[in-house]
C-alpha cells in the first residue's frame, strides 16, 4: 500500500518539474526599466523618511 502511494506521489512531483513544449515568457524590456526605476525612486524616498524619523518630531528640531 505505501509502494503505490510511493509511485503515485513520484509520478506526480516529476510532472512539476517538467516545461515540455511550454514556453519560456516573455519579458517586456520597457516594463523591466520602468519598474527598476520605481524601485530606485521608493528607495530614494524611503531613505529620506528614515533619516526624517530619526530627527525626531519637528518640535525637538533647533533651528540654525
Amino acid at each position: 500500500m505505501i509502494d503505490q502511494w510511493k509511485r503515485a506521489l513520484l509520478a506526480g512531483v516529476s510532472a512539476v518539474f517538467e516545461r515540455g513544449d511550454q514556453k519560456a515568457p516573455e519579458v517586456d524590456e520597457e516594463q523591466v526599466k520602468d519598474r527598476h526605476a520605481n524601485i530606485g525612486m521608493l528607495a530614494v524616498f524611503n531613505d529620506f523618511w528614515q533619516e526624517g524619523a530619526s530627527l525626531g518630531p519637528a518640535s525637538e528640531v533647533e533651528d540654525d
